[in-house]
């Protein structure tokens, strides 16, 4: 049997545009693997989402205000050059509002091809619109939003970022995957 917990904070203080280490511990508990993120950068957000995003896109640091986790699911064609993504979307982190009986929330997934080498990217989104049912959006809270993507994989790809932003509250999300794993 296995058991995932999922811990978060927010600073107390003031942006102070310094990279902070972290370190997790369970003292009374050896056989725990931990695995976390070792430090984050606490800058000031800029303003826009359109900023935000360019900066999301580059930035070495993966954006957390929505927890992802993503995996390559296989060679969706190896012919052509393609490959699956598998993406999990946390529900904390998400601005989801109450309508009548549904949950509902929309979100922009963007799928960025990066040639690292250059400093381009092919980027390409969509949006997946959610309406739950109580009885949905509870089932779902543990495991979060699965999502999958094909990629095409060309020959200088560097990596793929993956960015969720929330349109209820602009919060945003990334997770990077080198093409290696893909």
């Amino acid at each position: 049997a296995t058991a995932t917990y999922e811990l978060g904070f927010g600073p107390d203080t003031p942006a102070d545009g310094k990279y902070h280490t972290l370190q997790l511990k369970v003292p009374a508990r050896r056989d725990v693997k931990l695995r976390y993120r070792t430090g984050y950068l606490y800058s000031e957000q800029t303003a826009g989402t359109r900023e935000r995003f360019q900066q999301a896109i580059w930035s070495p640091q993966d954006a957390t205000a929505i927890a992802l986790s993503a995996e390559a699911a296989g060679p969706a064609d190896s012919a052509s050059g393609k490959s699956a993504v598998r993406l999990r979307i946390a529900f904390p982190g998400l601005a989801m509002s109450q309508k009548a009986d549904r949950w509902t929330d929309q979100l922009y997934i963007f799928v960025a091809v990066r040639d690292d080498a250059t400093q381009k990217a092919q980027v390409s989104g969509e949006t997946l619109r959610l309406s739950l049912k109580q009885a949905g959006y509870e089932s779902g809270m543990p495991a979060g939003i699965p999502y999958q993507r094909v990629v095409e994989t060309a020959s200088k790809l560097g990596s793929v970022r993956i960015i969720v932003v929330d349109a209820n509250s602009g919060r945003m999300g990334s997770v990077t995957l080198p093409a290696s794993s893909l």
